[in-house]
């Protein structure tokens, strides 16, 4: 027998256990990037969904540490060209 969620992974945000997270769709729009780069992010451990059943969840604060993180190396970038 499989498990049945109730959770629609097709939507942006979906609430589980009483807290919002973002399904992989959400989680990619928010980051700006498509699904093999938040693969690779996910295989590297730059951001850790939480593993449900029916799909990966993230946290709004897991997204915004690595939005936060990614701005950084992107200026540090920038710094070191010019």
């Amino acid at each position: 027998m499989t498990a049945k969620t109730s959770l629609d992974f097709s939507q942006k945000t979906v609430i589980y256990l009483d807290d919002e997270y973002y399904t992989t769709i959400g989680a990619m729009d928010a980051m700006g990037v498509k699904q093999t780069t938040l693969s690779k992010e996910i295989r590297d451990n730059n951001i850790e969904p939480k593993i449900h059943p029916g799909g990966y969840l993230f946290s709004k604060a897991a997204v915004e540490t690595w939005l936060d993180r990614r701005t950084k190396r992107i200026m540090a970038s920038r710094r070191k060209t010019r």
